[in-house]
């Protein structure tokens, strides 16, 4: 009986290691990151996800998971206290998305309609200080912003480019992060003065059975659309128009908390084939003070190749089968300020010097001086 009992443990403990899911949870409920979180990006990395987006006048947080689910703050890749740092509403930091390629970590971002890019060794840091990226000449508009990187199977990469209403294109990157000169302009998108898609903004991409997806948000009042090419062209005959990228046929849509999704990231796959967006909402389309949140959806492609993804309606939906390895909920959290250095969940408002306030100045207080 013993033995036999044993067998049955080591059968239970072997499934539980072949799913590698926390016991904690199998379903959960949006939001996933509470609290701000505009224009999300993803990027799988191995084993671990990090997402990251618009701060506009904070400093901007690089996020980390193992589940998709539970969510950390790690660092902040761009100092208050860099010199072309904003301190005017929205004058900090527009989009952003990290990258590992060529050996080391990117995060790429917009501040002022220009973009630039940090670099590091490891996703929590030290990153290092901003580097403009050019605007190629073949390009006859400036690198915008809410842009996103596009990592191909050959291992080229690319900056997926909006700026103003009729502006979307495609740069080539270098090994350098600067762009080749190879670019393609997609101004048929949503061209003037018709602007057929409002504002064609964040735009992503992603790769899947050998086709390429093209996704961006009609404005920030709701609408996601989605299309899809064989070929990395500006060939506008190449792109098939797909349509809604949610569920918008949902029937308990009429019911949801967050309503009119829109600034889908890229889709990400898992091991188990399943593929998921992190997009930020407003709770029943108002700022009430909460900002746009992060949600967690699944995305399903039909059998002609069309990725739908879920309506974040009110319900518990199957979270990804992986492991939490101990990252908890993300609630608010005490300091007790026993560091030297602030925690990454802690923004700074705008430019701020490092004298503006000080973790040493009084053992176990944060002190701030005004600006």
């Amino acid at each position: 009986m013993k033995i036999f009992l044993r067998e049955i443990c080591f059968v239970l403990l072997l499934g539980t290691c072949a799913y590698g899911q926390s016991p904690s949870f199998k379903t959960y409920m949006n939001p996933v990151i509470p609290g701000d979180h505009p224009d999300c990006t993803i990027s799988k990395i191995g084993n671990d996800y990090y997402t990251t987006g618009s701060s506009f006048n904070v400093t901007p947080v690089i996020y980390h998971s193992t589940d998709l689910v539970h969510w950390e703050a790690i660092v902040q890749p761009v100092s208050a206290a860099w010199s072309n740092y904003g301190d005017s509403p929205g004058g900090g930091c527009w989009g952003g998305h990290i990258v590992y390629h060529l050996g080391k970590y990117w995060d790429y971002f917009s501040r002022s309609n220009t973009m630039y890019f940090v670099t590091a060794d490891t996703p929590a840091g030290p990153w290092s200080t901003p580097t403009r990226v050019n605007n190629p000449t073949q390009l006859n508009y400036g690198l915008g912003y809410d842009n996103s990187i596009f990592i191909d199977d050959d291992l080229k990469w690319y900056l997926v480019v909006k700026n103003g209403q009729p502006n979307n294109g495609i740069v080539e990157l270098g090994n350098d992060g600067q762009p080749t000169g190879t670019v393609y302009n997609l101004n048929w998108i949503n061209p003037s003065p018709a602007y057929p898609y409002s504002w064609a903004e964040g735009p992503v991409m992603w790769k899947y059975n050998g086709y390429y997806y093209y996704s961006f948000a009609r404005d920030l009042g709701g609408g996601q659309k989605v299309m899809r090419s064989r070929t990395l062209t500006a060939d506008q005959s190449a792109w098939e128009m797909l349509g809604d990228f949610f569920n918008e046929s949902d029937p308990l849509k009429s019911g949801s908390l967050f309503t009119s999704p829109n600034h889908s990231s890229n889709v990400v796959m898992i091991d188990d084939s399943t593929n998921w967006v992190i997009h930020p909402l407003y709770a029943k389309g108002e700022w009430k003070g909460q900002g746009r949140q992060g949600l967690l959806n699944q995305v399903r492609y039909d059998t002609g190749g069309r990725p739908i993804a879920d309506y974040p309606v009110n319900k518990y939906f199957t979270a990804p089968l992986l492991s939490s390895h101990g990252i908890p909920w993300m609630v608010p959290k005490s300091d007790f300020f026993s560091s030297n250095k602030l925690n990454p969940e802690w923004s700074l408002l705008g430019y701020t010097t490092a004298d503006k306030y000080s973790l040493t100045d009084r053992s176990g207080w944060l002190r701030l001086s005004p600006k």
